[in-house]
């Protein structure tokens, strides 16, 4: 289930745009965009402990989601 929202407006701009369209809204927007928003947002602190390298944050990239789900749902130890 993790990035089906993203999968779908994926889907949709290749749908209705074609996917040079999407080449070129990810190169402009996406990753910039996405981190200074999580930034603004108040996750910035959460994402730093997923590493300090994008390698490093794209290997714990499960870890993370994880946490965000026991966070979201309650499911975290006292």
């Amino acid at each position: 289930m993790y990035g089906l929202v993203n999968k779908g407006i994926e889907e949709m701009v290749i749908e209705f745009h074609g996917q040079d369209k999407w080449e070129e809204i990810k190169r402009k927007a996406f990753w910039e965009y996405w981190i200074l928003f999580t930034a603004e947002k108040g996750y910035g602190e959460m994402l730093n402990l997923a590493g300090s390298t994008l390698p490093d944050f794209l290997k714990n990239l499960d870890m993370l989601h994880g946490r965000v789900n026991n966070l979201m749902h309650g499911n975290y130890a006292h």
